[in-house]
Parts: structure tokens; C-alpha cells; sequence
């Protein structure tokens, strides 16, 4: 205990920061109201990674709180660089010196910040170590889409279903394995979680992106597509407030709530939840997926009537309460983990590499030889070139960051990770 008072009390007299001018008289820091967010939140432990924390201090009146002391004391890293704002947050650069877990004491004119996360060391060369929680399932059950999926020129190829469908995971015979699977629709379901929000993923895998006819550069061999649900958890109840659409392509933003404003990105239309559930259409050919609006029932049914289409929906939904017409063209789909089935095979169904963070490094695309070889996009891979700070592999790793950039939720959005079984979180 000797040695580590000693080691602080050092600390201290090298990692004093004196910000600003003095506070105002009328100013009262507020401890419960303040926080801190690492950026990113997460490390390889690889020396040299410069991360930044950021100091969002507080009045009881809630408004920003003008420091005229900040202390920050690492238990492993060093301060590099002064002090600087980011809005009106108060930021550091940390740069980690040794692979290890970094917390911190945080001093505000002589008060000691509770509310101060961890900089958690990641562990991707043990994927194996990690496990999807039971919760995830119940949730993305909770609120798995009804999908309305249009149909093209090959039937069997706009269906989702399971990567290994013909019962092994080598990508390249899944073009010419496409009309043999008999089984059910799959849909892959991810869950990552912070202090204020849940992101639902739902993955949909297609053996072929095609067109008509089949040219290079606009089919190949294995397709992804997705959708993320992010949802408010600030009260008792998740409330879903807005959903990100996501192809190789780029990433679309629609919202539920008016409180939902475009950041870097635009919002392209309103999203709805239908019978507890949104409601999702994939076309057909390229697989982009598109929520419906409240659907009107009968230009829906017009819809269906005309084009040829199917209707899935989630084992064990009961479909009584859906319109009559759509009940001949209800089919049901199950849900598997993407973290458990995909993910931790990602090494073995993928090819190529692209650096995530400093030292971790992750396969860049999903093999295929037909038409366009190697051409199809894993959703670790995906990015947008117009879409701000967010780079590849964001979108799935760490969508808190990722959506902050694109929207303004209309309130605090945590970046620290309460489950994140991608980083290591549980």
C-alpha cells in the first residue's frame, strides 16, 4: 500500500493540469451528472496507440462545469500532449506504453471523478475465450424483423439463409450449392450494449448478389447484408429510436423518433414498428434492405399481389394479428448468433486483411469465384467513404462511436461498453 501511495503522490507531481481560469462563484460541480469517455474505449496494448479521455463535467443546473484544476493519474501510459476541447468536453491523449488494462483516478479541483471507465485491453488472437450471452438471444427475439422479401430471377438465391447450408464453410461452392438447401430462412442477431443504448444487429447471408444477366461487376459469390436497431435503454424498457441499413455499399439512416436529427449523415425516411416488430424489406438481385414506413395495408397488399414476394417472420411469432392476405406468404426464420457462427469462423471463410486497430488485423472479404472473384464484403469490413471519422469495421465493432458520428440521438450517447462480445466485453 506504502509503494503504491508513493507511486501516486509521484504521479501527481508530474500529471497536475491546471486548465481555464478559476470557476465561477455560482458554479457547483456535480459529481453524479459528470462523466468521462475514452475514445476509443478499447486498446490492443501495443505500444504507441494514443487514446483520448474526455471530461464532461457538470453544474446541478446541468450545464458545463469550468474547471480550474484537473488531475489525471494512469495506472500504466503517460500523458502526451496538453490539454485540449472537444466541444465542451475537457480532453488527454494517454499513450499506452504495455499491454495492459488502464484505469485511472481523475481529480476536479480537489473532487474525485466517480463515473470513469476503463480502457480495456482487447484479445483477438483468443476469439474462443468469449461467448454469446443467453440475454442477447432474448432480446434480438424481442425484436426480430418481419421481412418482406422480394424475389428476382433466381427464386433460390433471395432467401436468407444459414452461411453453411450445405453443411460446410468453404465459400467457394455456395453459388453452385444455392438450389440444393431445403431448410429454413436464417437470420444472424447480434447484440452490443452501453451505459444508455442497445444495437441490435440482424444479419442477412444470400449465396449469390446477382443481376440479369449475370456480369462482372455486378454479381458474385456470397452476399451480406444487415440492418442495426438502436434502441434508448435509459428507462425500464428498450425503445427502439432509430435503424441503420448497411450493404458493402454504405450505410442509410432512418428513424422512429422525431428527437432523431442527422449528424454526418442524413436521415433517408421514418422507420415504424408494426405488430411489435419493424418491418424490414430486402429487394431482390443486390439484397439492400429498406424498413417500411407505418405501412399502409392495403398498398402493401397490392404490393405482394403484384410482385412476386414472401413474407418472414421470426419462429414462434404468432401471425394471427397480421393481415389475412399475407398469411398464405408467411414462412418462418430462425436466429443464430452471427458471434458464435460467423464470427469466430471469420479466419476460415475469409481472405485478404485489413488493419482494425494498431496490431489487429482482420480478414477482408468473403472468398467467391463466379462471375466477380473475391468481391463479396463480410460486415466487419464494411465502411462508408462519406460517413465522417468512422472507418472500417466500426459499424459492427463499435457501433456507439459509429452512431454518435452519424446521428444526433437527441441525448447522451454512452461509448463506454457494458457487453461488447467483440471486444472482449461481457
Amino acid at each position: 500500500m506504502k509503494g503504491i501511495t508513493t507511486r501516486v503522490l509521484i504521479a501527481a507531481l508530474v500529471a497536475t493540469l491546471v486548465v481555464g481560469c478559476p470557476s465561477r462563484p455560482d458554479q457547483t460541480l456535480d459529481l453524479k451528472r459528470s462523466w468521462v469517455v475514452l475514445s476509443p474505449p478499447y486498446t490492443t496494448g501495443r505500444a504507441g496507440e494514443t487514446i483520448s479521455v474526455c471530461l464532461h463535467l457538470r453544474t446541478r443546473k446541468r450545464t458545463p462545469y469550468i474547471p480550474g484544476r484537473v488531475e489525471i493519474f494512469p495506472s500504466s501510459g503517460k500523458l502526451t500532449g496538453k490539454l485540449f476541447r472537444q466541444g465542451d468536453a475537457i480532453c488527454q491523449r494517454i499513450e499506452i506504453t504495455e499491454p495492459k488494462e488502464v484505469s485511472f483516478a481523475i481529480f476536479v479541483d480537489g473532487k474525485l471523478l466517480k463515473r470513469v471507465p476503463k480502457i480495456r485491453l482487447l484479445d483477438p488472437l483468443d476469439p474462443e475465450k468469449y461467448a454469446e450471452s443467453p440475454f442477447a438471444y432474448e432480446l434480438a427475439q424481442q425484436f426480430a424483423p418481419i421481412i418482406v422479401q422480394r424475389v428476382g430471377s433466381s427464386p433460390e438465391a433471395d432467401r436468407p439463409i444459414p452461411f453453411d447450408f450445405d453443411e460446410n464453410l468453404y465459400p467457394y461452392d455456395n453459388w453452385e450449392n444455392t438450389a440444393l438447401y431445403r431448410g429454413p430462412s436464417t437470420v444472424y442477431f447480434s447484440l452490443v450494449e452501453t451505459e444508455t443504448h442497445a444495437f441490435i444487429f440482424y444479419f442477412f447471408y444470400y449465396p449469390r448478389h446477382y443481376s440479369l444477366p449475370d456480369r462482372p461487376g455486378f454479381s458474385w459469390e456470397n452476399d451480406w447484408s444487415a440492418v442495426m436497431l438502436i434502441c434508448d435503454r435509459s428507462g425500464r424498457e428498450l425503445i427502439p429510436i432509430a435503424v441503420e441499413t448497411a450493404t458493402s455499399q454504405g450505410f442509410e439512416q432512418y428513424s422512429f423518433s422525431h428527437s432523431v436529427r442527422p449528424n454526418v449523415e442524413d436521415i433517408e425516411g421514418d422507420a415504424a414498428i408494426w405488430h411489435g416488430r419493424p418491418v424490414i424489406e430486402v429487394s431482390a438481385y443486390d439484397h439492400t434492405p429498406r424498413p417500411l414506413a407505418q405501412p399502409d395495408t392495403e398498398r402493401l397488399r397490392q404490393e405482394l399481389l403484384s410482385y412476386p414476394s414472401f413474407v418472414l417472420v421470426p419462429e414462434g411469432m404468432d401471425t394471427r394479428s397480421l393481415p389475412a392476405f399475407m398469411h398464405s406468404l408467411i414462412f418462418p426464420y430462425r436466429l443464430q448468433s452471427f458471434f458464435e457462427r460467423i464470427w469466430k469462423q471469420k479466419d476460415t471463410i475469409g481472405i485478404g486483411s485489413f488493419e482494425f486497430v494498431r496490431g489487429w488485423k482482420l480478414p477482408e472479404l468473403i472468398g467467391g469465384d463466379n462471375i466477380t472473384p473475391d468481391r463479396c464484403q463480410p460486415p466487419w469490413a464494411w465502411d462508408d467513404p462519406d460517413d465522417g471519422m468512422v472507418e472500417a469495421g466500426m459499424w459492427l465493432l463499435d457501433p456507439a462511436r459509429t452512431v454518435s458520428e452519424h446521428l444526433d440521438l437527441g441525448g447522451e450517447v454512452s461509448l463506454w461498453y457494458t457487453y461488447n462480445p467483440y471486444l472482449g466485453i461481457d
